[in-house]
């Protein structure tokens, strides 16, 4: 997270492994861990240009599924990343 906001500053960036923004605090206050609707919620009201996730997070899984996900987010693949655990998807209209 710390180089792409060094790199393209000025991106929204969600990262689910950090401190949740009071955004974020907001939007999952009242609702249960389990339900992915929460993470969706994140995503599309936030609409960050890129989202660092570790996979057990944010329920990136299902939502890396779902249609209206993969028309707006690609996958980055950095393998060194990966095999830890992480995911970093950017904003399909800031693919550069």
């Amino acid at each position: 997270v710390g180089v792409i906001g060094f790199l393209l500053p000025g991106r929204v960036i969600l990262d689910s492994s950090g401190i949740n923004s009071k955004e974020v605090a907001a939007l999952r206050r009242g609702t249960v861990e389990d339900d992915p609707q929460w993470s969706r919620d994140v995503v599309q009201r936030l609409a960050p240009d890129y989202i660092a996730t570790a996979t057990a997070y944010l329920h990136i899984g299902t939502l890396a599924g779902e249609p209206w996900f993969t028309r707006e987010y690609e996958r980055i693949p950095l393998p060194l990343i990966e095999h830890d655990g992480q995911v970093i998807f950017r904003r399909r209209d800031r693919a550069q």
